[in-house]
């Protein structure tokens, strides 16, 4: 038997429909495994065998999980290659994590390794179905590699799960747009994300891509709403959206006849995201 037959994604969330227990193993099995063993004690004795085993699970946990939280700063801070270290570090320790799973996807997507990020999060999802983040994810990993269609239905699935996940709609604007969807209908999807966007980095985004569209659509007037504060938004980014997100802006300005402005804002651009050429070589060694 492979070894991929052996992995609980091969059995289609069996665990996850155990619920909650279930759930609760795939997610935190030293928690459980903890709590099994201090009613063990309770029970049956085994005081320092029994203290160590529990001492050595909580170590573990907090390793884990605290490598899973560096694991995202680096990537809200672009750091993509210590990312990929610390989330492989964190599957080896939990190879069953969904979690784990879903955030090497992202780091492989942020890294040009489109093929290896849906790989991986279709894996999370087949663990633990509901998480809502890791559809949308998946969405924005189908649409890099021009697959419309499953993307469109991936940030459908996401936005199921939780009507009020911002970015989903950009996601799903795109794969509308990509499907041939009438460009009002765009408007209108991206218009419902912008609506309950809370976060800068949604908000940013959604915004481009609005203001983008209405270009196209030759609106100008209402493209340079879009604009307002446009630039000022994205400097409360993530620094890793940033990164995108000034190059895409000085597009916009380019596209919207602002030569200058638009020759100002890219001379000032920092750029603190890797090159795709080093990307696509990081992401082959660490994913």
């Amino acid at each position: 038997m492979a070894i991929d037959d052996l992995h609980p994604a091969a059995l289609n969330g069996w665990a996850y429909r155990l619920l909650p227990f279930g759930r609760q193993l795939l997610l935190v099995p030293e928690a459980v495994l903890i709590v099994g063993f201090v009613f063990t004690g309770l029970l049956f004795g085994g005081g320092a065998l029994v203290g160590t085993v529990i001492v050595l699970l909580t170590v573990w946990l907090v390793v884990r999980v605290g490598a899973m939280y560096i694991a995202q700063g680096s990537v809200a801070a672009a750091r993509y290659p210590e990312a990929a270290r610390l989330a492989r570090f964190a599957g080896f320790l939990h190879p069953w994590s969904a979690d784990a799973l879903a955030l090497r996807g992202v780091v492989a997507l942020m890294m040009g390794a489109q093929d290896d990020a849906v790989w991986l999060l279709r894996r999370s999802i087949t663990l633990f179905p509901r998480a809502a983040a890791t559809h949308a994810v998946l969405s924005g990993a189908l649409l890099s590699l021009g697959r419309a269609a499953a993307a469109r239905l991936a940030a459908q699935q996401a936005l199921e799960l939780d009507p009020h996940l911002a970015i989903a709609y950009l996601y799903l604007a795109e794969a509308e747009r990509l499907d041939g969807s009438a460009a009002l209908d765009v408007e209108d999807t991206l218009r419902a994300g912008l609506a309950i966007a809370q976060r800068a980095d949604d908000s940013a985004a959604l915004r481009c891509a609005l203001a983008a569209l209405l270009l196209s659509e030759e609106r100008a007037a209402e493209a340079s709403l879009a604009f307002g504060g446009l630039d000022r938004l994205i400097e409360q980014c993530t620094p890793a959206v940033q990164a995108r997100l000034r190059l895409r802006y000085g597009e916009l300005l380019l596209a919207h006849g602002q030569i200058d402005r638009a020759r100002e804002y890219l001379q000032q651009t920092v750029m603190i995201d890797v090159s795709a050429s080093s990307a696509s070589s990081l992401s082959r060694k660490w994913l």
